[in-house]
């Protein structure tokens, strides 16, 4: 998950949605899948003012408090995953 997380953040992504569900493991190592909702972290929000998208028993809780989320937003939430 580790490496998983470090390829997101060098990238400059924020899944947003990280959850059990979106991560498949192989011999490989954990392989982070479905990001419908991600963003580049420098981006403009896909969302209406207010609104938050995700999954929220999985949401980081700046996220759900303040709507902010970056690449430090995933990696507090991957402990759940």
């Amino acid at each position: 998950m580790g490496q998983a997380l470090s390829a997101l953040a060098a990238a400059d992504v924020v899944h947003r949605d990280l959850k059990p569900s979106n991560v498949i493991l192989s011999l490989q190592g954990a392989h982070v899948i479905d990001f419908g909702i991600a963003q580049a972290a420098d981006s403009s929000a896909i969302t209406s003012t207010g609104s938050r998208v995700g999954t929220p028993a999985f949401m980081a809780p700046e996220y759900l408090r303040e709507g902010r989320c970056d690449t430090a937003s995933d990696v507090s939430r991957s402990r759940e995953a």
